[in-house]
């Protein structure tokens, strides 16, 4: 077995030379043992807690290498696939959560240019409308335009997906009992005697 000199400095400050083992092929082994045992049950629990899969298989690689590090938790012990499982659980609740920070971050960075031409007018009356609309019923309007499941919306807001049918059906309605666009598609604005 080969062995390497690795000089240090100690405590205070004399160079102090020790042997370092270089990776041994058994140490290998059991890691690429760890790798395939594991790899498959990470994949599943980080898919659970993120609900996507590719961030899943980014988020087990980046647990590995943390493991094959030495970084461990001492709440671990020395245990490698514990600190591997919990090392992949707070990876994945992290990538969960700046996703949800980048689904909410405001468009404060995006800059309108100047329109020499003066193209921009005021907008229009159904934009009017829509500024009208309580938050949560333009919020769930607007993600319903952009693809958005109910199930979706409705983790957007933090409500149930009944909610956001109820505010969709509310939104919709208010909208129409507004809007002249809506009489000439031959649907007739909502009459407020009833």
């Amino acid at each position: 077995m080969d062995m390497m000199d690795q000089a240090t400095l100690t405590k205070d400050g004399a160079s102090e030379t020790r042997a370092v083992q270089p990776l041994t092929s058994s140490l290998s082994a059991s890691l690429s043992a760890l790798y395939t045992t594991h790899r498959p049950a990470l994949v599943r629990m980080v898919t659970a807690i993120t609900g996507d899969t590719d961030m899943a298989e980014d988020v087990c690689q980046d647990a590995f290498v943390s493991v094959l590090s030495g970084e461990s938790d001492p709440a671990c012990g020395d245990d490698p696939v514990r600190h591997l499982y919990h090392t992949a659980r707070q990876l994945g609740e992290q990538a969960l959560r700046g996703r949800r920070e980048a689904r909410q971050a405001p468009l404060s960075g995006c800059h309108v240019a100047d329109d020499p031409a003066g193209r921009w007018t005021d907008p229009p009356q159904e934009a009017a409308l829509l500024d009208d609309l309580p938050a949560r019923w333009r919020i769930a309007l607007v993600l319903q335009m952009h693809g958005f499941s109910r199930m979706e919306t409705a983790f957007v807001l933090r409500c149930t997906a009944d909610d956001v049918r109820v505010y969709l059906f509310s939104a919709r309605r208010m909208l129409r009992a507004h809007s002249p666009v809506a009489a000439r598609r031959g649907r007739p604005p909502l009459s407020r005697a009833r």
